[in-house]
């Protein structure tokens, strides 16, 4: 074969499958690994676009949502800026809309700037080292109506459920137009038929007839006690007992304890009946221990019972309190309602440190300890300050709020506010409020405020046709100071209003005349209330000067004719709860009687027995003494006791 003409083999077919084995050398690594570069690129890209794209929007986003949980109400933020470099974010005009009235701002805020740590947010806490607040205004007009969401309090959350059952409960005790009910009654009104306003509604009535209920079941457990205490046969065979004691045999050494053990058990059997009647005895003076405490309920009852027929009758009230209560109660309970409602909120997003529970000790085998430094510690929302500095047209606001977080055991520190502000131009003087908040172990919020300085339009505190009487301008001072827990709350309200318009008529002359009076005899009003007490049952202490002038000029004129239809309303209850109280009134002195006078009987015979006995042992111990005459004569034979 001609070696020239032979085509070249592949180095690789004649080496063999062994060569596609051999692997390519590479080169020496380079400074950058592009392993791992790539994907941090990626990473830092993709919050980068985050950032650009996203960030701004999704906090404006979380700072509407989050605002409008607070105040029930739509929030609405302009714009959000941020600094992922700096870590700044800023906030701008923010409008908190009123709930009372959609159609306003209840508080706007231009600008609000934050400064974030980088530590804590690389341990995914957000924690606000400054932030600035600016331009604040009030009731500020908005481009379109806010929406108004449901209140949305966990009512599981402390007693918020039971403590507005309450209030509600007090709203309806405070109603009452006591103007109206004056002119009524000087207007020949409030003179209508009784007995249509008491049938069927009587407290009274239906309390005496749940005694009288009661009662048969009591006299069912008496009779039932009665019948077991020791009958007339149980005496009988008590006092043939005695007779059968061979007292003379105690003179005999052999036959004595016999005797003496005779006694002696028919001693311990007399005891034994006598404590039975005393225990009847007990549960029977106890039985009218109870039916008495329920019989001065029922007659309490009757008291409040004219009451409410007057009430119903828009019979009008001279008394102070009442009359306080119906001219600002609801005043008072629209403060308290909301001091419940923040305090709540407080307790849920704040809440107090948790027990520990202790530790599970395991035992271990011998090994060596380490200790390391603990680190700084973050809780996972933390505002250390906020500092307050606005001037615009509307006036100034100046303060600080410091330490509002989600856990104050991890600051260690107390979240506080103090605020000034002044706003001229809506007649919103000397604005004052310091709050404390300690969260730490038992929740407590001690809170005082004042507005030195505001104008109130057509308050009206009756406005019918019968009566008007309205405060139609007044310069007003108003303060709010308490403390708060989970659990009870005191607070005090006091109000002012002076430099007063009054608006004041009525169609009936006398009660137009009495209204003036009463107008031009009080150029200042006061409003003064202590409410104190557990949430789920506070007592309301309400003043005012007003209450009394009404009384001084009024009851000249009206006390003899209140006091005339009063006279009636009692006469009328009386009348109804007559023989529900006469069944009563039978009823207990039957138990009384039939009781006491089975028990007694019975015991006076037993006491008989009991006489009988200790007479006679007596006299034969005193006659044995005399029989003997061995030498057993220096035995003590009374020192025998029974």
């Amino acid at each position: 074969m001609d070696e020239e003409n032979t085509p070249e083999i592949p180095a690789d077919v004649v080496k063999g499958p062994k060569a596609k084995k051999e692997k390519k050398k590479k080169g020496p690594k380079g400074p950058i690994r592009t392993g791992a570069v790539v994907p941090f690129i990626l990473i830092v890209a993709a919050i980068v676009a985050f950032n650009i794209l996203l960030l701004d929007s999704t906090i404006k986003k979380s700072l509407e949502f989050i605002g409008g949980k607070v105040i029930n109400a739509e929030v609405n933020v302009g714009d959000v800026n941020t600094s992922f470099k700096a870590l700044k974010i800023s906030v701008k005009d923010m409008q908190f809309t009123d709930r009372k009235n959609p159609a306003y701002n209840k508080l706007q805020i231009g600008e609000i700037d934050f400064q974030l740590l980088w530590d804590a947010i690389l341990r995914g806490k957000f924690v606000i080292s400054l932030a600035n607040v600016k331009d604040i205004m009030v009731n500020t007009k908005r481009t379109s109506p806010g929406e108004v969401y449901p209140v949305e309090i966990d009512e599981k959350t402390g007693n918020y459920k039971a403590t507005q059952e309450l209030l509600d409960k007090a709203e309806k005790e405070f109603e009452g137009n006591v103007f109206g009910d004056i002119a009524g009654v000087l207007g020949g009104g409030s003179t209508g038929d009784v007995s249509k306003n008491i049938e069927g509604s009587l407290e009274s009535k239906k309390k005496f007839d749940a005694i009288q209920t009661g009662l048969k079941t009591k006299e069912q457990r008496l009779s039932a006690d009665l019948k077991a205490l020791p009958s007339a046969k149980d005496i009988n065979n008590l006092q043939t007992r005695l007779k059968n004691i061979r007292w003379n045999d105690l003179g005999n050494i052999a036959k004595a304890p016999k005797v003496l053990k005779e006694a002696d058990q028919l001693k311990k059997d007399i005891d034994k009946a006598i404590g039975s009647y005393a225990k009847v005895q007990k549960t029977v003076n106890q039985s009218l221990k109870d039916i008495d405490r329920d019989y001065k309920e029922a007659q309490a009852l009757v008291n409040k019972d004219i009451q409410s027929v007057s009430k119903r009758m828009n019979l009008p009230t001279l008394d102070q309190a009442s009359i306080a209560k119906m001219l600002f109660g609801n005043e008072v309970l629209d403060k308290v309602r909301a001091a419940k409602k923040y305090q709540t909120m407080a307790q849920k997003y704040m809440p107090p440190k948790k027990e520990k529970k202790a530790p599970v000790k395991i035992a271990r085998k011998s090994g060596r300890d380490y200790q390391f430094g603990k680190p700084n510690s973050y809780p996972m929302f933390w505002l250390k300050l906020a500092k307050i500095n606005s001037k615009t047209e509307q006036g100034t606001v100046a303060g600080k709020i410091e330490n509002v977080t989600n856990d104050q055991n991890a600051t260690g520190r107390l979240t506080t506010a103090q605020v000034k502000a002044d706003f001229p131009p809506m007649n919103l003087r000397k604005i004052e409020a310091n709050i404390k908040i300690d969260h730490r172990s038992d929740p407590k919020a001690m809170v005082d405020g004042k507005v030195g300085e505001f104008i109130v339009e057509n308050k009206a505190l009756s406005k019918s046709d019968d009566a008007r009487f309205i405060l139609k301008k007044s310069q007003a001072e108003a303060h709010f100071s308490g403390t708060l827990t989970p659990e009870r709350a005191d607070l005090k309200i006091n109000n002012w209003f002076r430099k007063i318009k009054y608006d004041t008529g009525a169609k009936n002359a006398a009660v137009a005349e009495v209204l003036a009076d009463v107008a031009k005899k009080n150029s200042t009003l006061t409003l003064d209330a202590d409410v104190k007490g557990k949430w789920t049952a506070l007592k309301f202490e309400i003043k005012s000067n007003l209450a009394a002038a009404i009384n001084n000029s009024v009851r000249s004129l009206i006390q003899e004719k209140i006091e005339k239809v009063q006279a009636k309303i009692k006469a009328d209850i009386e009348k109804q709860i007559a023989q529900s109280k006469a069944q009563v009134d039978a009823q207990i002195a039957k138990i009384k009687n039939d009781a006491n006078a089975q028990i007694n009987k019975a015991k006076q015979e037993i006491d008989k027995v009991k006489a009988q006995l200790n007479s006679q042992k007596k006299k034969a111990e005193k006659d044995a003494k005399k029989k003997l005459t061995n030498p057993l004569k220096k035995l003590k034979i009374k020192g025998l006791k029974l």
